[in-house]
C-alpha cells in the first residue's frame, strides 16, 4: 500500500494489480469469516466486482450487485481525483485511526489472498 491512511472507510482507492476493477470507495476494513488476515471491502464505481458486499452469506457492507470486491490492504492505493463519485460516500467518517491499526496488523502478517470466494486474480 502506498499510503498508510488509504484503507480508511470512505477513502477513494484503486487496485493497481487489477486495473479492470477501476476505482472505488472503501466500505469495510476487517476480518472476513473463514479467511485469514484483514481485507478491505470496496464499492466500485462500475459493476466490475464479484459481489454485493457479502461473502459466504454474511454481509459486510451494502452495494449494488457486482459492484463489491474484497482485497488485501496491501493491494490498494489512493485513486487520483477524477470527479468520480459513489452516491452516499462516507468520506470523513472519523475511522481512519481504526483502519490504520487494522492495516498495520495485516502488513506485519505478510498474508496474501482473496476473500471473494476464489483464487486471487493478478
Amino acid at each position: 500500500m502506498s499510503s498508510e491512511g488509504t484503507a480508511a472507510v470512505g477513502a477513494r482507492v484503486r487496485v493497481p494489480s487489477r486495473p479492470q476493477l477501476g476505482t472505488g470507495v472503501v466500505r469495510y476494513v476487517g476480518k472476513i469469516r473463514g479467511k485469514k488476515g484483514v481485507f478491505v471491502g470496496l464499492e466500485l464505481h462500475s459493476p466490475n466486482g464479484k459481489n454485493d458486499g457479502s461473502v459466504g452469506g454474511k454481509r459486510y457492507f451494502e452495494c449494488n450487485e457486482e459492484a463489491g470486491v474484497f482485497v488485501r490492504p496491501s493491494q490498494i492505493e489512493p485513486a487520483e481525483e477524477e470527479g468520480e463519485a459513489v452516491a452516499g460516500s462516507d468520506e470523513g467518517t472519523g475511522v481512519e485511526e481504526q483502519a490504520a491499526e487494522v492495516v498495520a496488523v495485516e502488513e506485519t502478517s505478510g498474508l496474501e489472498g482473496d476473500a471473494n470466494g476464489g483464487e486471487e486474480e493478478g
